[in-house]
């Protein structure tokens, strides 16, 4: 299984590199990593950063850029993102945000065991003034320690796992 990684990058040169190193420095990784870094146009240093830190590191994920000519926004960056991974599911990732280090492998625990449409992860939200709600999910069937939950989705029913 592959796990496709999209960070959008715009004008973050503050976080870059603290979001890179999260990915790279995941524990337990067990599965084939792709990391595809999408040039939305900043105009800070933000892709020297990113460009320069691929150059010097050496591991098991695979970084891939994709160049706008302009900056065309989040949705359009993430799509790109989208058109250029080659894995069988994907993780969206802001440039100022950083992964926890199991992450990765508490996220694809649970597909191991059945084909999930999606993996629901918890989010912990820092720095903000004001707090948003937690996503409510309904109760689902049991399997094994998870509830699996199913809904309507894009005209036919999807079944995902929150971990």
């Amino acid at each position: 299984m592959k796990i496709s990684i999209i960070v959008p990058i715009y004008n973050v040169e503050e976080y870059i590199l603290n979001c890179l190193s999260s990915i790279v420095n995941q524990k337990k990784i067990v599965h084939s990593v792709e990391c595809i870094l999408v040039d939305d146009h900043g105009q800070d240093n933000s892709m020297q950063l990113a460009k320069h830190f691929i150059e010097e590191y050496s591991g098991d994920v695979e970084f891939k850029i994709v160049v706008h000519e302009r900056n065309r926004g989040l949705s359009v960056a993430r799509n790109s993102g989208l058109s250029e991974c080659m894995g069988d599911y994907i993780l969206f990732l802001d440039s100022d945000d950083t992964l926890p280090e199991d992450s990765l492998y508490n996220l694809s625990k649970p597909l191991e065991f059945y084909h999930y449409d999606f993996v629901l992860g918890q989010i912990n939200t820092m720095g903000l003034v004001s707090e948003s709600p937690s996503l409510f999910l309904d109760e689902g069937e049991y399997m094994g320690n998870e509830v699996v939950r199913e809904t309507y989705l894009n005209h036919k029913w999807v079944r995902y796992v929150a971990v």
